[in-house]
């Protein structure tokens, strides 16, 4: 896949004037009108494509083409409320790019301030972001255990269709933290996999959800996030931060104290717990796709 570029200069823009654009490793998802490694990364994998055929072709099947991670692009409901023209002919490919590595970028900043070399060890029993190991990287995932974040049973009881090169596509791979690239292809993956769990309750799936996020920082009842969030979010729960960098999005075409207002409202909503059953994942997640 060739580089991309489209977006690049308005994620830029964006980045430079949050706490984000302040910190030089961040450039390496946008920064001097370009996309970074870890950006384009994230995009490239949220962009793939794979063929699946048909049964509604009474000749035995007809091939199609869809986005392996369908539900990210399509949005997830509660960024769609925080980003109007999210799902509208308004919101081209590259206004969708630049918010999802301005997205990216500030799940990063959060967990590690973009320090693809951070590391952060469980230390006389107390830890707040890494139980049980090391979490590493720039979303500090756990060093070398990455690929239990998705694993071929999650996929299948969620998307029980998909061959097993589908199901690859889908899946981290342990180490994926070492590698900035393999970092945010993991984390796509990830993501995707948390919209399809959270779409018992939303059809489209929650980005910000308190019940599937692995990290704090999408966590939308979260309180603190890894590594003294609120000290980089000045003041904001981490969620909320990255909310209002979406709703400061020119693209998203929002009425910006609006618009936060439904960045608090999402924030400060009960906790929904997920009872419904996989069957019923599968439903609302079929819905969406039409």
């Amino acid at each position: 896949m060739q580089k991309i570029t489209d977006g690049a200069v308005a994620a830029s823009e964006q980045l430079e004037k949050t706490s984000i654009g302040q910190v030089d490793k961040c450039d390496m998802f946008a920064g001097n009108d370009e996309f970074g490694r870890a950006g384009e990364a994230f995009l490239k994998e949220i962009q793939k494509e794979e063929q699946i055929v048909s049964r509604n072709s009474e000749y035995g099947g007809e091939k199609k083409t869809r986005k392996v991670f369908e539900k990210l692009w399509e949005g997830p409901e509660d960024l769609r409320k925080l980003c109007v023209n999210y799902g509208t002919e308004k919101m081209t490919t590259d206004d969708k790019n630049a918010l999802w590595v301005v997205i990216a970028a500030g799940i990063s900043f959060i967990e590690s301030t973009c320090d693809a070399s951070e590391s952060l060890k469980q230390t006389n029993g107390r830890n707040y972001g890494a139980p049980n190991g090391t979490a590493h990287g720039l979303v500090q995932l756990h060093l070398n255990d990455e690929a239990k974040y998705t694993s071929s049973s999650a996929i299948l009881q969620l998307l029980p269709d998909l061959s097993a090169d589908q199901v690859a596509a889908r899946r981290c791979r342990n180490g994926d933290s070492k590698n900035p690239e393999r970092t945010m292809t993991c984390a796509a993956k990830m993501l995707n996999l948390q919209l399809l769990r959270s779409s018992v309750n939303d059809d489209r799936g929650q980005l910000f959800s308190s019940n599937w996020s692995y990290w704090s920082s999408l966590k939308a009842r979260g309180r603190e996030g890894s590594h003294n969030g609120y000290k980089k979010t000045k003041g904001l729960p981490p969620a909320q931060y990255i909310m209002k960098n979406i709703c400061e999005n020119k693209a998203c075409g929002n009425d910006i104290p609006k618009c936060m207002q439904i960045a608090k409202q999402i924030t400060n909503a009960p906790t929904r717990l997920a009872t419904t059953s996989a069957k019923k994942v599968r439903v609302a997640s079929s819905r969406s796709a039409k």
